[in-house]
């Protein structure tokens, strides 16, 4: 009896092992995905930002206001979701 509670103790650090590592991986993925995705972001707001000044048609213009309005709001979520994932 004694062997069967050290044979399941063992089993369950193996699967404990497991269950950490595979959360490790998790995270890393998501630290990841999160980074490209932020230098996405960035990309995008720098460029919207500078195309009202360079540009002649006043709709593009605001278009391209109302897309850097968007670009923050998506910061903004993301860095909630960053906030998130620490906890």
């Amino acid at each position: 009896m004694i062997g069967e509670f050290i044979g399941a103790a063992v089993g369950k650090a193996e699967l404990s092992e497991q269950l950490f590592e595979s959360n490790r991986k998790k995270e890393a993925m998501v630290e990841e995905t999160s980074h490209a995705f932020r230098n996405q972001i960035t990309i995008i707001g720098t460029i919207s930002r500078r195309i009202p000044g360079l540009a002649k048609d006043p709709a593009l213009a605001q278009d391209a206001e109302i897309l850097y309005q968007e670009i923050e709001s998506l910061e903004s979520h993301l860095e909630r979701f960053e906030k998130y994932t620490e906890a």
